[in-house]
């Protein structure tokens, strides 16, 4: 009996600890993304002084691998709401994704940390704050016409994770601004967060799906377990769900020549 408890208390203290570097890694990927957003307005502020995508380079190598780990972890928790939801029994796969974000988490201690605290210090105040609101609205309207352009070339356009990158980047710099400046209203901040989510659950299902394709690719043909066909099934009837959802979410793209 004290066996048994002891290992149940190891496990539990084991899943907290792991839930609390979940929420940590979490923290950590917004904070980068804040520096993006930072580093996009110095970039269109002071084109001659940083060269486009010049000044977010020395944290993306760990943001990426920020990015893996976190893949692994939404797609365990992914993989296990459809299993229970559709009745489908499994055998290996999960423990593939957790051997899968281990080998992640070890590759992560070999990435150096980027010094986030002296990059803001360096920067901080950079573009004056009565410029700040003009300098946001202008790279605003310019990521418009770049997502309108887009609509062009249908390579893009079926690029539902690329929309939802540049749709990130709108609320983003629109969070930057007070509500006296704010382009648009709260009501259509909340439809665009709305709407981010639901292409971030899209998204996250597909990253799921290439998962369970590298699963598959390790199985000789034949031999494929028989419980992949099923899941796959679920994943895509979930997607298509969100992408119904998707279009009473949307709302027309706000007219920025109004700010």
């Amino acid at each position: 009996m004290n066996a048994v408890s002891k290992t149940g208390t190891v496990g539990s203290r084991n899943h907290i600890l792991r839930r609390e570097q979940e929420k940590e890694l979490h923290q950590l990927r917004l904070r980068f993304k804040a520096i993006r957003v930072q580093c996009l307005l110095l970039e269109f502020a002071f084109p001659e002084r940083y060269p486009a995508k010049s000044l977010f380079i020395s944290f993306r190598n760990y943001y990426q691998q920020t990015s893996r780990l976190r893949d692994f972890t939404v797609a365990r928790q992914r993989f296990r709401k459809i299993c229970l939801k559709n009745h489908i029994r499994h055998n290996g796969f999960s423990a593939w994704l957790w051997q899968g974000y281990l080998a992640e988490e070890k590759q992560m201690k070999h990435v150096s940390i980027p010094d986030i605290d002296t990059f803001e210090r360096q920067h901080r105040n950079e573009i004056p704050t009565e410029e700040l609101p003009g300098v946001i609205s202008q790279q605003m309207k310019q990521l418009m016409e770049k997502i309108k352009a887009a609509h062009l070339a249908p390579e893009i356009t079926g690029n539902l994770h690329w929309q939802r990158k540049q749709l990130k980047k709108l609320i983003y710099l629109n969070r930057l601004l007070t509500k006296d400046s704010s382009v648009w209203d709260e009501t259509i901040t909340a439809r665009l967060e709305k709407l981010d989510a639901k292409l971030g659950a899209w998204h996250d299902l597909q990253v799921l799906l290439q998962f369970i394709g590298q699963f598959a690719g390790l199985h000789p043909r034949g031999h494929m377990p028989f419980w992949l066909s099923q899941i796959t099934r679920a994943i895509v009837a979930e997607q298509i769900q969100i992408l119904e959802s998707c279009k009473t979410t949307a709302t027309k793209a706000p007219d920025l020549n109004k700010s």
